[in-house]
């Protein structure tokens, strides 16, 4: 019930920068923590089983992985692209609502070409989930992205024309607008 002098107040300051270090950091570690463990259990049920992918292992975790760093590299240079898009924009937006632009479906659908469904499916997932712990820990941003990639995935399964690339993009983008609206809703 007393008042805070100057000093209490520069204590409590220098506390709560610490506090948030450690948090910062602990979260960090956290996240590090999950996409590990949800890369590993990918690889253990998954990918060790698979008869064409022990063939050109080595070069097939390097593509894979590739692939996962260019993409998680993209929707971390996301974050300041839509603030300052939202900002600079003729009309409102929000920061979080141009976040379903980020085109991660384009990686699984190269994927599923070169490596099959079967592999590009547990792909989305991590994917999905690396995204949004990079993007504030959203639940609705993991689910839809994870449609949104597991529905490119099976529309491009069975590509032998051009043409799939189309039709699959534009189904997806039809999918895009009903996950939006109904996250929106949600």
């Amino acid at each position: 019930g007393e008042r805070v002098t100057k000093v209490q107040r520069l204590k409590l300051e220098a506390l709560q920068k610490q506090t948030k270090a450690e948090r910062r950091f602990a979260g960090g570690s956290g996240a590090t923590l999950i996409v590990f463990c949800l890369l590993m259990t990918t690889y253990i049920l998954y990918l060790r089983k698979q008869g064409n992918f022990l063939r050109n292992r080595n070069k097939n975790l390097l593509f894979i992985a590739s692939v996962l760093v260019i993409f998680l590299f993209l929707a971390r240079l996301s974050i300041p692209l839509t603030a300052s898009l939202s900002q600079n924009a003729p009309f409102s937006l929000s920061v979080k609502s141009l976040y379903f632009g980020i085109p991660l479906a384009s990686a699984i659908m190269t994927l599923c070409l070169f490596m099959g469904l079967d592999i590009a499916l547990p792909f989305a997932v991590v994917l999905a989930a690396g995204t949004a712990i990079i993007l504030q820990n959203r639940f609705d941003l993991f689910l839809y992205f994870f449609l949104n990639c597991s529905m490119a995935a099976y529309w491009m399964q069975r590509c032998r024309e051009r043409i799939v690339f189309i039709k699959a993009g534009l189904k997806i983008g039809l999918l895009n607008v009903a996950l939006v609206t109904a996250v929106g809703i949600f």
